[in-house]
Formats: structure tokens, C-alpha cells, sequence
């Protein structure tokens, strides 16, 4: 049933969806072209675009939640903005997880799909702030592994796309791949949201009866050693099987946790 919540909720998270468009169409061909003429240097071009991208998802993020829509809870927020060279590995619910995530650590970079590469209002910032095409597997890779060697935090979602309410967890393989060949540290994030809103194959303003919670639970970084151990001794392919089974499971029990918690 509609009411007056309802009925403001859906109009704001309209707006901003249509805030969240027009800035990045800003940020990508108006500015961004300026900070390109002042900044010959592409690695200073790569960190202040990061910046600026990260300020750019902090202001939505706050703007979701000052519109009544959304309210965020974060257990841990220290971990994120003192990440260095580790894995950021996060499930993915709704829609914003990434945006909320990203606003949260400093100069992180992320594996993005390439389809957004090739969009208007994204591309040019995406190219700019040196983020990861989710292209070829090897040089997936090795890009990852050469990013979190120079120090920067990595955001992963290993399941690849939103996560299908009611499914269990499907990771792919390439965040075990990536672990075996770095052997740098993982940073869990467990996202959880209540009520459910802005799922995979939901349309924007099917908002729930009442503001959601987005709460984010940043768990402690589990070194190399503690998965390495649980496949020394395989070869590579099974491995890459085993350690990714072992990360669903890892995931999939968090989350049913903090899920079941008050």
C-alpha cells in the first residue's frame, strides 16, 4: 500500500538516481577533462581522480541516507580506510554496495565489468582512475596482483553480480586465482541489508514499507597463510576449486550469522 513514506521514498530515490547520473555525466565530461590539461603525470592523474570518485560516492552515499531512504551501519570502518595492499572481499546484495564501499576507502581501486567502460557517463573516469577491466583472465589477474603489490586495496565481489535473493552464493574463481598467485591478505566484508531493496531484477522504486538499513561488517583480515594451508600440496586447478569453495562457505556462514542476529 502506498502512504506519504512510501510515496517520498520513492520520489527520492529517484532523485537520486538521477543525481547519481548526472554527476558521474559531470564528473566524466566536465571536469574531468580539466583535472587531464592540469595533471600530466598519469599516475597523479590516477590518485586524484580516485579522490575525486571517492568524495563523488560519500556525498551519494550520504545523500541516500539524508533523503529518508536508506540508513548505514558500519562495524569496522577503520579497517577499510586503514586497508593497504589486501583483497577487499565483499557479497553483494543490492545495487549501492559498491558505491557505499568505495566512498569508504581511500584510493581503493576495483575490478568493474568492461560493458561500463564503454558508457558515457562512466568510461572516461573509469579509464582515468586506472580501475580494472574485468577482461582477459590472465591479465585480470595481473593487474590485480600488480595493484595490491603497489599498495592499494582491491574491491572484489567474488560472486560477480548481485546476489540472487533466496540462492546460495556463487563465487567465481578468479578471486582464488588471484590469492594463490599474490598471496596477500584477505579483507572480508559482510553486507547485509533490511529490508530487502534494490535487488538483482528489482526496479528502483519498488522501495520497501519502511527506510532499509544498509549495514556493513568489516571482519578481521585473514593472512596468506590461513588458505594457503588449506591447499599446499594441490595442484593449481584443484586448488582454485578448492579455495573458492572454501570462501562460498566462509561467506555463506557469516551471512546466515549476521543475518540471524538481532
Amino acid at each position: 500500500m502506498l502512504n506519504a513514506g512510501r510515496i517520498w521514498r520513492i520520489l527520492a530515490t529517484g532523485f537520486c538516481f538521477l543525481m547519481f547520473t548526472s554527476g558521474s555525466l559531470c564528473l566524466s565530461c566536465g571536469f574531468l577533462p580539466l583535472l587531464c590539461l592540469l595533471t600530466r603525470d598519469q599516475q597523479v592523474l590516477r590518485r586524484r581522480t580516485r579522490f575525486f570518485v571517492q568524495k563523488f560516492f560519500r556525498f551519494m552515499t550520504w545523500l541516500i541516507e539524508h533523503t529518508g531512504c536508506m540508513r548505514l551501519k558500519v562495524d569496522g570502518v577503520e579497517r577499510l580506510r586503514d586497508a593497504g595492499g589486501v583483497l577487499v572481499l565483499a557479497n553483494h546484495p543490492t545495487l549501492i554496495d559498491v558505491v557505499v564501499l568505495m566512498g569508504l576507502i581511500p584510493q581503493a581501486n576495483c575490478v568493474i565489468k568492461s560493458a561500463l567502460f564503454r558508457k558515457l557517463a562512466l568510461g572516461r573516469t573509469l579509464r582515468s582512475a586506472g580501475y580494472i577491466e574485468n577482461g582477459e583472465p590472465d591479465r585480470l589477474v595481473e593487474d590485480c596482483r600488480r595493484t595490491m603489490e603497489a599498495g592499494q586495496p582491491l574491491i572484489i565481489f567474488p560472486e560477480g553480480t548481485r546476489t540472487t535473493p533466496g540462492q546460495p552464493m556463487v563465487f567465481q574463481r578468479g578471486p582464488a586465482h588471484l590469492l594463490l598467485a599474490s598471496g596477500k591478505p584477505i579483507l572480508p566484508v559482510i553486507i547485509r541489508c533490511r529490508p530487502d531493496s534494490l535487488l538483482k531484477g528489482q526496479s528502483w522504486y519498488h522501495v520497501p514499507d519502511r527506510r532499509f538499513e544498509l549495514e556493513l561488517i568489516v571482519l578481521e583480515p585473514m593472512p596468506p597463510e590461513i588458505w594457503a594451508d588449506a591447499v599446499n600440496g594441490e595442484v593449481r586447478p584443484m586448488a582454485v576449486r578448492k579455495l573458492t569453495r572454501q570462501l562460498e562457505l566462509f561467506f555463506m556462514s557469516k551471512e546466515t550469522l549476521f543475518r540471524s542476529a538481532p
